[in-house]
This record gives C-alpha cells, sequence and structure tokens, in this order.
C-alpha cells in the first residue's frame, strides 16, 4: 500500500542499504522513576541498591507531568504510611533526582 516498512538489516549492512524515515519527537514531560525500600526497623532508604531492596518492602514511583504513579509496590508495603509519609518526602527530593 506505499506505506513505509521497518526491517531489520544484516549486521555489517552498508550505509546505502539502510533506509530511516526522520521523526521529530518533542517530550512534553520527562518521567521521574524513584524506589524507596524498607530497612529492618521500619526505615526507608531513598535509591536502594539491590540489596537493600531484598530485605523488605519496596515501592517503586514514576513521576509524570506532576503526578506519582505507582508501578511496583512488593513486601507489604504500609500504603497509608507511604502516601502520607514517602510521597511527600520524595516530592522534596525531585531536584536532587533529577541530576542522578
Amino acid at each position: 500500500s506505499g506505506a513505509p516498512r521497518l526491517a531489520e538489516a544484516p549486521t555489517g549492512a552498508s550505509d546505502a542499504d539502510l533506509v530511516a524515515q526522520a521523526h521529530l519527537v518533542k517530550l512534553t514531560s520527562r518521567p521521574l522513576p524513584v524506589t524507596f525500600a524498607q530497612l529492618p526497623g521500619g526505615n526507608w532508604v531513598l535509591d536502594p541498591c539491590a540489596a537493600e531492596e531484598g530485605l523488605g518492602a519496596s515501592v517503586s514511583l514514576c513521576l509524570v507531568s506532576g503526578s506519582w504513579l505507582i508501578f511496583h509496590q512488593g513486601g507489604g508495603a504500609d500504603a497509608n504510611r507511604f502516601l502520607s509519609e514517602l510521597m511527600p518526602v520524595a516530592r522534596t527530593c525531585v531536584e536532587r533526582l533529577t541530576i542522578l
């Protein structure tokens, strides 16, 4: 039907064999993923290492257009505590997290 098709080029193909159609993309929001993990004793850590995540509950969020979206909640995280205590902390850390 004349519509552009995408095809995988073999390794080592020459530039003449490659075809690309340019598209301009404008991002209206920069998603910012954040993870909290609960350590023994009830303390939470922001941006934990894998070992810390394995110790207890964990929650991963993504800030998109000013709203926090929860995309993973594991290990029995207390949703009420998380919403009342940790989401405000996450919002105060946005500037520092963006630098990471």
